[in-house]
């Protein structure tokens, strides 16, 4: 196996196009394609059971939706 320090300095030596597409296949490989429809339906499954199991156990406090609108509201309006 090549040193990563040894590829990394070869891939700067790269053309702009070829290291963009050294960069995307190194994306690629790290997270799964985000319009692949089983995985963003498994990541939000994951996402509700993680945020339930936080407020069954009391590790999370809800936030009713007219405080929430509110601070959005005044987030938009150039609100700090």
């Amino acid at each position: 196996m090549t040193d990563p320090q040894t590829i990394v300095t070869a891939a700067t030596m790269l053309p702009e196009p070829d290291r963009v597409r050294v960069i995307e296949a190194l994306l690629d490989s790290l997270t799964p394609e985000p319009d692949d429809p089983e995985s963003v339906a498994n990541a939000w499954r994951e996402e509700v059971v993680r945020r339930s199991n936080e407020l069954r156990e009391g590790v999370a406090q809800p936030i009713p939706w007219s405080q929430v609108r509110a601070e959005g509201e005044r987030l938009l309006n150039g609100g700090d």
